[in-house]
């Protein structure tokens, strides 16, 4: 995640615009005495969060992230102030495999992967044992040898490996590494490849089309120059993602774009951090229920000058097929 803003920088432009007005905040970050610092902020969030008072806790911590539009990573005192918040998620409901998952994407982020780790056991112990799961606790075990004290965690491990390059759920260059066979990983390779391309050939006439929802209110039009949008399959509120994004969307001068886009394949998930992603943009289309075809032709419809991959080589398939149609100009 923390390339996604570099790669806003590069693929789009070097200015940076001023904080965006929006009036439907829940919080504000600014006293009589001037703007509250980052650690005082992440204090009140913790006393909100001690408090039970989560939402609240939840929309400053997003507000503090927000002011920082040119960081790319997580400043360490923000990451401590989530992962108090997600944690007492997952104390308040024991059911909810979310704030897990958080957790684990949060540690992840920090490499710390003894956290990786029992983040993601707690998380399939409520919410299954899930590829991506399990591709993230096999990465974190072998990052700490965790489990592998036990007999025969090794060989446990590359079975492991095998069935998720198999599920596409672990790259297969990865996997090499893991003990998984050279000819198991080509041939997931070529599967991946060989799916692209008869993705971008394929003429699907499935009728269910992309939504299109309203983002931000544009304080200034630019119709001459260029439009540009972001391909993610990762809006929604579990995902770092989505938390670092929409600081990236309002750092972008939006006289420097006809119009800002966010693409989506992922349910909307109504978190607030999903609708800060969207607060960022011009248009959103959500293509959850779409095929790649219908979702490169909506993003075709828009003139779209240039088609951000936000995902790089952890993407998923769907990815792949849409920017293989080559759907921007």
């Amino acid at each position: 995640m923390r390339a996604a803003a570099i790669i806003l920088s590069l693929a789009c432009t070097e200015a940076w615009a001023s904080p965006r007005h929006h009036h439907d905040r829940k919080l504000v970050l600014r006293k009589s005495g001037g703007e509250e610092s980052l650690a005082a902020g992440v204090a009140r969030a913790a006393a909100l969060v001690d408090a039970k008072q989560l939402d609240e806790a939840e929309a400053l911590l997003l507000e503090l992230r927000a002011r920082d539009a040119r960081r790319a990573d997580l400043p360490p005192e923000l990451r401590r102030g989530f992962a108090h918040l997600f944690e007492a998620r997952a104390d308040e409901n024991e059911d909810d495999a979310g704030p897990c998952d958080a957790l684990a994407a949060l540690a992840a982020d920090a490499e710390d992967w003894e956290a990786v780790y029992d983040a993601c056991r707690q998380a399939m112990a409520r919410g299954g044992a899930t590829d991506r799961r399990r591709a993230l606790a096999l990465r974190a075990r072998r990052s700490t040898w965790r489990g592998l004290e036990e007999d025969d965690g090794d060989a446990k491990d590359t079975k492991d490996a095998a069935e998720l390059v198999e599920a596409g759920a672990v790259p297969p260059f990865s996997a090499l590494s893991l003990g998984v066979s050279g000819e198991g990983c080509a041939r997931r390779g070529r599967l991946n490849l060989e799916e692209a391309i008869a993705a971008a050939k394929t003429t699907s006439s499935d009728k269910r089309a992309p939504r299109r929802a309203g983002g931000r209110r544009r304080e200034n039009e630019a119709p001459d120059k260029p439009s540009v949008a972001f391909l993610t399959p990762d809006a929604t509120g579990a995902h770092p993602l989505s938390q670092l994004l929409p600081s990236a969307l309002c750092a972008l001068d939006e006289t420097e774009f006809r119009n800002i886009v966010l693409v989506t394949l992922c349910a909307d998930d109504g978190s607030p951090e999903r609708r800060r992603v969207e607060k960022g943009c011009d248009v959103v289309v959500d293509g959850e229920t779409a095929t790649t075809e219908e979702i490169a032709n909506a993003i075709r419809d828009l003139n779209v000058d240039v088609l951000v991959d936000m995902c790089g080589h952890a993407g998923s398939s769907d990815v792949v097929e849409i920017i293989a149609r080559r759907p921007a100009r």
